[in-house]
């Protein structure tokens, strides 16, 4: 691995041509995920944000500027779910894909991290004073 500029390249034996490009940054960036259009992520920047970027010209947008602590973040064909990691009162998140007011969807402690499919949506917790489980909350 060698670093290029902005560009990380990685060089297996088979093919030394695949390139990395960091196409934003954050100040302390937690969590990703995309589905066919975006790409979302959060970042815990004080009061946390969950960030957006279009995959086809890059144009990055807060999507939440008020996030928490943003730990893990999943999405489905409506919304963007994310686990604020305070761990004074953490809870599993969501906003429309297209903005506005977020809700709480469950409470948790020490959330880890999310999925989510048709049926439901599924979690992780635990740390050293809370015992680990692997939750699941019907949708």
């Amino acid at each position: 691995m060698s670093t290029i500029g902005e560009k990380v390249q990685w060089t297996p034996a088979a093919d030394a041509s695949t390139a990395a490009t960091r196409i934003a940054a954050g100040t302390v960036p937690l969590g990703i995920a995309a589905d066919a259009t975006t790409i979302h992520w959060g970042d815990f920047t004080g009061t946390g944000s969950i960030n957006t970027i279009a995959k086809g010209d890059l144009a990055e947008d807060v999507l939440v500027a008020d996030a928490g602590d943003p730990a893990a973040i999943a999405v489905d064909a409506t919304h963007v779910y994310w686990i604020d990691h305070d761990p004074v009162g953490g809870s599993i998140r969501r906003v429309a894909k297209s903005g506005g007011p977020t809700e709480v969807v469950a409470a948790v402690a020490r959330g880890r991290d999310l999925a989510i499919d048709d049926a439901a949506l599924y979690w992780v917790e635990g740390a050293d004073d809370v015992p680990g489980a692997l939750w699941r909350l019907e949708r």
